[in-house]
């Protein structure tokens, strides 16, 4: 008789076991993925760790970061400051160098714009994924000279503008985000000297831009936590 007793009180777990198994995991794993996507995000902390190798002046470094912040259902505006410095390759250079005459550099870079994603609250997330175009204006400025010209106030000013339209998709998992963009728009360079030997104070952009025109390419990335 107990035996008996104890074989249905197996079969009743096991059956409670296979209720669980196909009702209420299903319905809490749909739960968790519905709370998910109906979270609401306030802020996208952004970077990009691969700039300190080529900022957006020649011979810099750029150290980036900023914040994305939605401002509307479908648009949020997004704000970027830089410190630019000395790029690794001046460093090997000035390795290779048979005398000590250390490069000095340093400038700072802003970026603001505005982005607008098509797909924003479809899926009841906040709009900080999917496909978006944006406006986007970045204006860096770098102070390039050595101890010697230092010490004289005397260097070389760069100064990079540009205004672009980007188009660019945004992914996201859990609370990271790969930002991925390209675009097009205008740039102004100009290099200023005030260095002794210069022969004009504003020297040719030309040796310092691999395409020596008014149009501005942008191709790139930015990796982000949101919170």
């Amino acid at each position: 008789m107990n035996s008996n007793i104890k074989h249905k009180k197996n079969y009743i777990n096991v059956f409670l076991c296979l209720i669980n198994f196909i009702f209420i995991t299903p319905t809490y794993a749909q739960w968790n993925d519905s709370f998910e996507q109906h979270k609401t995000y306030i802020l996208n902390i952004k970077t990009n760790p691969f700039t300190i190798f080529q900022g957006p002046i020649l011979y810099t470094a750029e150290y980036r970061l900023g914040f994305e912040k939605p401002i509307a259902t479908f648009s949020t505006i997004q704000i970027m400051a830089a410190y630019l410095g000395k790029s690794p390759y001046v460093y090997l250079a000035e390795a290779a160098m048979s005398y000590n005459d250390e490069i000095k550099i340093n400038g700072y870079r802003f970026q603001a714009e505005y982005k607008y994603y098509f797909l924003a609250r479809k899926k009841g997330t906040s709009p900080f994924e999917g496909f978006y175009t944006a406006a986007n204006a970045s204006y860096s400025k770098a102070y390039i000279t050595n101890y010697y010209f230092k010490m004289r106030a005397q260097g070389i000013n760069a100064t990079y503008q540009y205004i672009a339209l980007k188009f660019g998709y945004q992914h996201t998992v859990n609370n990271y985000t790969f930002d991925f963009f390209y675009g097009m728009g205008y740039r102004d360079i100009t290099w200023q000297s005030n260095l002794p030997y210069s022969n004009t104070q504003k020297l040719n952009r030309g040796d310092f831009v691999p395409f020596d025109n008014a149009i501005k390419i942008l191709l790139g990335f930015n990796i982000g936590f949101r919170i």
